[in-house]
């Protein structure tokens, strides 16, 4: 198992929407710097690339937090970018993710991406 702490909160679906609406240029921005922040994160703590197919399970930190699940959960766009721009994914379709798990842990503001290889 490879874990991933993610220790800020991810746009939900709602601002991402809104910023698309305003202009899709914010909303690139925002896309490109959540899914660079990842891919550093990746980096930084040094995780090696999985060969095979995974099963991913997100622990949403959700302290304090009152967004709807699907509004949260929608946050897992920049971190399955994230992965494989950090090198921990050859890619992030089918091929290579089998299932996505959402819990949501509301004692914590981290955000655990647990990665389990098949």
């Amino acid at each position: 198992m490879t874990e991933l702490l993610i220790d800020y909160r991810l746009p939900g679906y709602n601002e991402a929407h809104n910023e698309a609406r305003a202009h899709w240029s914010q909303a690139a921005k925002t896309k490109k710097q959540y899914t660079d922040s990842i891919g550093w994160l990746c980096k930084a703590h040094k995780i090696q690339l999985i060969e095979g197919k995974v099963d991913i399970c997100v622990v949403w930190g959700t302290y304090k937090d009152h967004r709807d699940p699907d509004n949260i959960y929608s946050g897992i766009k920049y971190i399955l970018d994230g992965l494989v721009l950090g090198g921990v994914l050859k890619g992030d379709t089918k091929k290579y993710i089998r299932r996505i798990e959402h819990n949501y842990n509301d004692q914590s503001i981290i955000t655990a991406v647990r990665i389990f290889e098949i």
